[in-house]
């Protein structure tokens, strides 16, 4: 029996396939010397999550048996006798058929020998967070189709359309796996699940080889190291900003790599009519994607393209908060204050959430809110608009703190600037991302840390909340540094000097 004979297709497998394909290629062919030990934050989910489905489990008396305590060995053969013993709600099952294998954290007996698979998750059952257009998450969903699909095979299902989801909010949420997936998408998600089922065949009999691309995402994987090399080796595309996997294929007829782009004849980018040849890229999009091609192997440095205009204030706050989106706590909002642009001055401010409540969450949030009006009037910076998104949320949340009204005026565009928008509309680098730790460190900053992340600030503060009192100080020292790379980049960005256009066409 050969390697592909023995491999299993399982949920996590399709879960990989829907994030990024070349990870289940490399977890079966890659060299496993090149495979990083898993992050903190890794870990940190997967204890939250074994925690999280003990409390689901315990807080449901129609629990009617664990098999997690079975050794993998006999867990199928229990499973098996527990369905046959119409067990109401087994949790920890494992079946297979044919190539699949599923492991649902729970199946429920609807009647006549029938079941249905749920999961436990620790995150949000569904996308869309407090919008009223919510909808199913394709991951979650191709998970359990998965598990669908095998029941099916054994005669034990009751249907596509009773699976569901116990999320971080204890709340059920079913999905409908041949419902339409929107008003204007005929599509339904058990399509999605035989296309992604039908790609992870594909890899695993090497039949299809897909080529890794750069994305922020990657940088929590085990095999983020290995996969950054070959795409440096490869001076693949996807190494400049802005410019991801389904843009690397359409130029891929013209540029194979950034050399290639970087000597690309302008004419050769349009038709007979001065249109972009390449399907989906506009010809400003193409000229800015070729600019940051010779900027990145010229060695040439950082520019501006134009005037830039920002509001003026004599107090510029630099702002960022800390969030765990899957528990949707924020736990930390952090200013750097500076008065009449004097470094020397400036000072850090940190609203900590002691608790992780809502009573610690709307106490630093309040006292945040109170420090940003007496510092008024000033000029607030953060980098995207993920500050705005979520201090919209805790108006909602906390009314009494502000109103809505309030929050668009601190976040108006006469007194706030969102920095990424403007490195991303003014501003070239020779940097393969726009994230706020790759342009502060160009610019010469350092993170006190040795393993600052966002990810990282958030298994901190589960440490934190658990007891470890000194990963509180942790996560302040983080979020000051990023407060004040925030007003490094701002004086970076004020001191560019003006660079080359695009070649006129």
């Amino acid at each position: 029996m050969n390697k592909q004979d023995q491999v299993k297709i399982t949920a996590a497998m399709l879960h990989s396939v829907v994030t990024c394909e070349r990870r289940p290629w490399m977890d079966l062919f890659a060299d496993p010397a090149r495979r990083e030990e898993a992050s903190p934050f890794l870990e940190m989910l997967w204890r939250r999550g074994r925690s999280h489905e003990d409390e689901m489990i315990g807080a449901d008396p129609a629990a009617s048996i664990n098999l997690q305590i079975v050794s993998s060995d006999t867990r199928e053969s229990a499973t098996r006798a527990a369905i046959e013993s119409r067990t109401p709600l087994i949790y920890g099952g494992r079946l297979s058929c044919g190539d699949l294998l599923g492991e649902p954290d729970l199946l429920r007996h609807i009647g006549a020998g029938k079941y249905s698979p749920g999961d436990i998750k620790t995150g949000a059952g569904e996308e869309g967070g407090n919008s009223e257009a919510k909808k199913p998450k394709r991951h979650y969903a191709v998970q359990l189709a998965l598990y669908v699909d095998i029941l099916e095979r054994l005669d034990l299902s009751d249907g596509r359309r009773q699976a569901f989801i116990w999320d971080v909010h204890g709340e059920e949420i079913a999905y409908d796996l041949v419902a339409a997936k929107g008003k204007r998408s005929p599509e339904i998600l058990w399509s999605d699940y035989e296309q992604t089922l039908s790609i992870a065949r594909e890899i695993i009999s090497e039949t299809r080889v897909p080529v890794a691309s750069y994305q922020g995402e990657c940088k929590n994987c085990v095999w983020y190291g290995a996969c950054l090399a070959d795409l440096e080796e490869r001076r693949d595309l996807t190494l400049l900003p802005g410019l991801g996997k389904s843009k690397r294929a359409a130029l891929s007829p013209v540029a194979v790599d950034i050399p290639a782009l970087a000597h690309l004849d302008p004419a050769r980018l349009l038709d007979e009519k001065g249109e972009s040849i390449i399907p989906g890229i506009g010809v400003e999009t193409l000229l800015r994607f070729r600019d940051r091609a010779i900027l990145s192997t010229s060695g040439g440095a950082a520019y501006i393209r134009g005037d830039l205009t920002l509001p003026e204030a004599p107090v510029e706050l630099f702002f960022d908060i800390e969030t765990d989106p899957m528990t949707n706590h924020c736990y930390l909002h952090g200013f750097v204050e500076r008065r009449d642009r004097r470094n020397d001055g400036e000072h850090y401010h940190g609203f900590f959430s002691e608790s992780m409540d809502p009573a610690g969450e709307r106490g630093a949030f309040a006292a945040a809110w109170d420090y940003v009006q007496r510092s008024r009037p000033c000029v607030l910076y953060t980098y995207s608009k993920y500050e705005r998104t979520w201090w919209r949320a805790l108006q909602v949340k906390y009314p009494d703190v502000c109103a809505a009204s309030d929050i668009e005026s601190v976040f108006s565009e006469d007194w706030a600037v969102d920095l990424l928008a403007v490195v991303q509309s003014k501003t070239e680098w020779p940097t393969r991302d726009y994230s706020i730790k790759s342009l502060a460190q160009y610019l010469g900053f350092s993170w006190r840390d040795t393993h600052p992340s966002g990810a990282a600030s958030i298994e901190w503060y589960d440490r934190f909340t658990r007891g470890e009192a000194a990963a509180r100080d942790r996560i302040l020292q983080y979020n000051e540094d990023d407060c004040r790379a925030m007003r490094v980049l701002l004086d970076g960005i004020r001191a560019l000097k003006l660079g080359p256009i695009a070649d006129p066409i």
